[in-house]
């Protein structure tokens, strides 16, 4: 029994957007038995010479008309009945609009990531920024207390902002100070 190859090729383009095509190994070389694509031309091009130990299951990439094609070449389990050797199936996909999406996914992942972080560092500063300020006055007036110069203290302490719900160690040197 037998399969007509070139019947088959249409069908799996239309189901999966992909060029199935068939390759025999003809004296060490792949050479093209059927394909129906309009890349067909380049296909073979590309087969042209290349050993069917090399392709055998992986995956290979290449440019047809400035557009990432992928190609994989697999042997037939069952060998052919007409005594001329294996016989392998392989498709060629085109992945370019997958390639470009791929490549703007992760530029877009990498500006978001940029952006939060620099959000996150101004979000930290703003956190901060309040109690760092007290405790630079706080530094400042430490040689004030080292001379005993309690008044000039509380005059800077009672200057600062503080809030009741949050005292802290600044708040405490303002009572010590009364």
């Amino acid at each position: 029994y037998g399969i007509n190859l070139a019947s088959i090729t249409p069908l799996y383009k239309h189901a999966l957007d992909a060029d199935l095509f068939f390759v025999r190994n003809e004296g060490g070389e792949l050479t093209l038995k059927a394909a129906h694509s309009e890349r067909s031309g380049a296909l073979k091009a590309f087969l042209a010479g290349r050993s069917p130990e090399l392709l055998k299951g992986e995956t290979q990439r290449f440019e047809i008309q400035n557009q990432v094609h992928e190609l994989r070449i697999e042997p037939v389990k069952e060998q052919s009945l007409d005594g001329l050797g294996p016989i392998y199936v392989g498709y060629l996909a085109n992945i370019d609009t997958l390639s470009k999406a791929l490549d703007n996914a992760i530029r877009n992942g990498f500006v978001f990531v940029l952006f939060a972080l620099l959000l996150m560092q101004a979000v930290l500063y703003w956190v901060i920024r309040h109690p760092l300020a007290r405790m630079r006055k706080v530094i400042s007036l430490l040689p004030l207390l080292a001379r005993s110069k309690y008044e000039d203290v509380q005059e800077a302490l009672d200057g600062m902002p503080s809030n009741e719900h949050y005292r802290d160690e600044t708040d405490q040197l303002a009572d010590v100070t009364r």
